[in-house]
């Protein structure tokens, strides 16, 4: 049986059984066949191009490095690290947020930075110290860890 399609032989199809295959899969939209079979076919196509699109985006975040701008993120991943006492921990993240900084790492990495905010914390939240050491102890405390005397 001589394929209707003119491709496959153009394109070195010798095995019958695909060529049959080939037109079967025609037979329907040559023919006039069933609007289902049509309708399904299209559905088919939709659902292969959305598949090879999915394929394509993930394949793409796949290959980007991961970038996350999120400084408070970064802050609450550099205290975990330095592991640093509880007590110790909410002091910085209460001089972050009082007044908010948009970057709180700065409070880590630089030591005119930390001093600075503080001092300002100091004035402004002398917050009860359930642990019993003063507010500035236990800045000065965080200082020597963060900032140690060279």
């Amino acid at each position: 049986m001589a394929s209707q399609f003119p491709f496959p032989a153009a394109v070195g199809f010798q095995n019958p059984s695909i060529s049959e295959q080939l037109d079967k899969l025609g037979e329907p939209l040559r023919t006039g066949g069933s609007v289902i079979n049509v309708l399904l076919i299209i559905a088919g196509i939709c659902v292969l191009l959305f598949v090879a699109y999915g394929l394509g985006k993930l394949q793409e975040r796949l290959r980007k490095p991961v970038v996350h701008d999120e400084p408070t993120a970064l802050f609450h991943d550099l205290l975990l690290r330095l592991h640093l006492p509880r007590p110790l921990r909410r002091i910085l993240q209460d001089m972050a947020h009082a007044p908010p900084l948009k970057h709180p790492a700065v409070l880590l990495l630089s030591e005119a930075s930390f001093d600075r905010h503080a001092q300002s914390w100091l004035r402004q939240h002398r917050p009860p110290n359930p642990s019993g050491a003063s507010a500035e102890a236990q800045c000065m405390q965080i200082r020597s860890i963060l900032f140690p005397p060279s």
